[in-house]
C-alpha cells in the first residue's frame, strides 16, 4: 500500500507539472489522468478513479479518432469503473 500511495503522490506532481507545461486538452494529460485513475482504483478509491477517468474521456475523444484502439481502451476502463 505504501508504494501505491507514493505512486499516487508522484503522479499528482507529474500531473500538476504537465498541466502547467502543456495545453489543458493535450493527450498527454489524458494519459497521466488515466494512470492516476488506475492508482486510485488500486488504492480502493473508486469515486476518485471515476472522476479522473471522466476528466480524461473528453481529452481522449478530442485527440483520437473514433476507431483508435487507445480511445476504445480508455472507454472500456471507464465502463469497468462503473461496474
Amino acid at each position: 500500500l505504501g508504494n501505491l500511495q507514493r505512486k499516487k503522490e508522484l503522479m499528482e506532481r507529474v500531473l500538476s507539472n504537465e498541466e502547467k507545461r502543456c495545453r489543458q486538452d493535450h493527450l498527454h494529460i489524458a494519459r497521466i489522468l488515466q494512470i492516476l485513475a488506475e492508482t486510485h482504483r488500486d488504492l480502493g478509491e473508486p469515486m476518485k478513479q471515476k472522476e479522473l477517468l471522466e476528466r480524461a474521456r473528453p481529452l481522449f475523444e478530442k485527440e483520437l479518432a473514433a476507431n483508435d484502439p487507445e480511445l476504445a481502451s480508455a472507454l472500456r476502463e471507464l465502463v469497468a469503473a462503473y461496474g
